[in-house]
């Protein structure tokens, strides 16, 4: 079962009465979701979380966060994971050069920096880091046109070059 949560909406595959192997996230806001992750991923007991996060909370929309606040909601849902069990698959920021809803942020930097705070919470967390961000840049930090139609969201060929690393990580880390 997989379970892709993504702006507010849950979409189910698979039958209800397995038990899930591996649950998707993508985060709309991650101080929004740290409280929604029990009902969304932890009662459906996977064996493994694919968390990408911080896009939202990077554009600001609903409010400034500081990096440190981002890291510490991306933790808290991190540490909900290991305490029940659930492997866990952290993901780049993937990379946007601005945001068409609050144009004017210069946000390439900040998600490098994350990106890196990111992949060294990974490695000392023992967590399976999955770095989209390499795969997707353009050289100004920006997402590949060929693979975005706003600048910031994975179209089908944004998709089509994140899946070999998406189902190398989750591979990973189911062993």
């Amino acid at each position: 079962m997989i379970l892709l949560r993504n702006f507010g909406r849950s979409s189910l595959t698979s039958r209800a009465s397995q038990p899930a192997l591996v649950a998707v996230l993508v985060v709309n806001r991650a101080h929004k979701y740290s409280s929604a992750f029990r009902a969304d991923v932890i009662n459906l007991k996977p064996r493994v979380v694919h968390i990408m996060a911080g896009t939202n909370d990077i554009a600001e929309a609903t409010g400034r966060e500081t990096d440190e606040e981002i890291q510490g909601y991306i933790s808290n849902i991190v540490e909900l994971a290991q305490l029940h069990g659930i492997q866990v698959v952290l993901a780049s920021i993937p990379p946007a050069a601005d945001f068409f809803w609050h144009t004017g942020l210069n946000p390439a930097p900040r998600i490098c920096a994350l990106n890196n705070w990111l992949k060294a919470y990974a490695l000392d967390q023992k967590l399976t880091y999955v770095d989209y961000w390499s795969v997707l840049s353009a050289p100004d930090g920006g997402m590949r046109r060929d693979f975005s139609d706003d600048g910031v969201h994975p179209n089908v060929n944004g998709y089509r070059a994140m899946e070999p690393l998406a189902e190398a990580a989750i591979t990973k880390a189911l062993q």
